[in-house]
């Protein structure tokens, strides 16, 4: 099926097949046409969720309610939703249908009102569901400035997916690739940049960065070794320091960390050997805090003083 006047495509119609040819005209739902309209609205949005199945849900509902209210007003406008732009209206339309070596027949010509949308954007892509991911803690967040925030979920595809906050509206999903993702984290060392991190493939340590451009490209991780059985917890005190921490095999904390200014990372070195029941969190203030649960299920802290770690202190529990 073609619409040949202005990019038309009609969305419900049971008299037209996918052999006729259209020429539409849009117009503005009044009189008998606007009677109907009312009456099929439901069907006809439907068919307009139907037909944007590669779009992204949020963006469908939008735009879905968009129409409704065009067409319940009567009323022709277009509007941008995330890249999908819209344009709602009436077709009516002359058949006719053709066949090989150009010939062709006209059909009986047939003016009952459709309802027709124009899409006057490219079509932004359906991202994998996230709700199972976000509910699974497996979103993260981090922002570099007052005006740029950006939010991590590792998706249904095991990659990692994006969103950013640019100080006047939100930007669509994309990927950052990533294989067999299982959680993420972020960490800003300052403007402009982020350093991201995941567990991912043999349960390693996966991590990528954004400094204008991401690294090492769009799509592809720097894998840092390890074997992990929690989530990575990232923290930076500055510019040129990223200390990582995680819970490896047999329970035990490990540490890597990268030093700008020998630019290059070390480690996984193991923190005295503690056996933790939990993720460790760090905090940094004038060196580095480490916190996590014990197996006795008890809070316990070890520390760097700026010279050496301290040994793991307990800290009780409820």
């Amino acid at each position: 099926m073609k619409v040949a006047d202005g990019g038309w495509t009609i969305l419900y119609g049971d008299l037209i097949n996918e052999w006729d040819v259209v020429t539409g005209l849009a117009s503005i739902p009044i009189g008998a046409a606007g009677v109907w309209a009312s009456e099929q609205i439901q069907a006809q949005l439907q068919k307009f969720q139907q037909s944007l199945s590669d779009v992204s849900d949020d963006v469908v509902n939008q735009a879905t309610n968009y129409l409704k209210q065009l067409i319940r007003n009567k009323s022709l406008d277009e509007q941008d939703f995330d890249g999908l732009g819209v344009n709602p209206g009436i077709i009516t339309y002359k058949r006719w249908l053709e066949f090989p070596f150009g010939l062709k027949t006209d059909l009986p010509d047939n003016y009952q009102p459709y309802v027709g949308l124009r899409i006057t954007k490219p079509l932004p892509p359906k991202v994998p569901t996230i709700t199972k991911s976000i509910m699974e803690n497996k979103l993260t967040a981090v922002s570099w400035g007052k005006d740029h925030l950006v939010v991590f979920v590792v998706g249904a595809d095991t990659a990692c997916w994006c969103r950013v906050w640019d100080g006047v509206r939100w930007e669509n999903w994309e990927t950052l690739g990533g294989k067999s993702l299982s959680s993420v984290t972020a960490v800003s060392r300052g403007r402009g940049r982020i350093d991201l991190f995941g567990i991912g493939v043999s349960n390693a340590c996966y991590h990528k960065w954004w400094e204008g451009t991401w690294g090492p490209s769009e799509t592809e991780w720097q894998e840092l070794g390890g074997v992990f059985t929690s989530p990575i917890h990232a923290v930076s005190w500055g510019p040129n320091r990223l200390d990582l921490f995680g819970r490896g095999q047999d329970n035990i904390c490990l540490h890597k960390w990268w030093d700008g200014a020998r630019d290059g990372w070390f480690g996984w070195e193991l923190l005295h050997g503690v056996l933790l029941g939990g993720p460790p969190t760090a905090v940094s203030l004038n060196g580095l805090d480490v916190f996590a649960t014990g197996t006795d299920n008890a809070c316990y802290h070890g520390w760097w003083d700026g010279s050496e770690w301290k040994a793991w202190e307990s800290l009780g529990n409820i």
